[in-house]
């Protein structure tokens, strides 16, 4: 929500023509092809590789991005108070895939208040990559249930045991709610250089 980066990409110019590559692929509605052959062209003009490989870090930038950016635009339109007001609770549902995550295919039908999910992030989704499940906005609760679902907890964090283990509903790095940028958090605010700090805190006008 508040900066682009990749892991293993150190190089200013590099991220950045990802960055302008990854607006372009969601902006233009560009395909997986097109954006892995400009992805590829991108890393041989800067002489860098991916661990897993070119082809494999191409798409799961281009996954994660898109379906972060599409989730982002769907809560902006489910947090807006006029929808709120009438679907006040939202339905998690779980969506096949080859390697589901257990945790969350034990969520699928589960429904919340939009409030407590709100104030839960690592709830929200994606959560992880690849994750394809999602929130969807309802009127009213399952029929013969009183209460929405309550959050699901383990020693005050956000997860679920399934078969002894405690499994975090959010893989790391992705207890967050796409799009809501929030306060940036006052200890990731006192680790940056001070120039850098004084732009965020009051960037310059355009």
């Amino acid at each position: 929500n508040h900066a682009f980066f990749i892991s293993q990409v150190t190089s200013a110019q590099l991220l950045q023509d990802i960055f302008d590559e990854v607006k372009k692929f969601i902006s233009d509605g560009k395909t997986f092809e097109e954006f892995n052959k400009n992805f590829t062209a991108i890393a041989e003009k800067h002489g860098w590789e991916a661990r897993e490989g070119i082809a494999r870090r191409a798409q799961v930038v281009a996954d994660a991005n898109l379906r972060t950016a599409q989730a982002a635009g769907r809560y902006q339109q489910m947090m807006d108070p006029y929808v709120l007001k009438r679907r006040p609770y939202w339905e998690y549902r779980h969506r096949d895939s080859p390697k589901f995550r257990p945790h969350h295919k034990a969520l699928n039908g589960k429904v919340f208040s939009a409030v407590d999910v709100q104030q839960n992030p690592a709830l929200a989704v994606p959560s992880g990559f690849g994750c394809r499940c999602a929130l969807f906005a309802v009127r009213s609760l399952p029929d013969g249930q009183t209460e929405p679902d309550p959050i699901p907890k383990v020693g005050g964090k956000v997860a679920m045991v399934i078969d002894g283990k405690v499994m975090p509903i959010a893989d790391k790095g992705w207890d967050y709610m796409p799009g809501n940028k929030g306060a940036i958090a006052d200890e990731l605010l006192a680790k940056l250089r001070p120039e850098l700090r004084q732009n965020i805190v009051y960037p310059e006008s355009p």
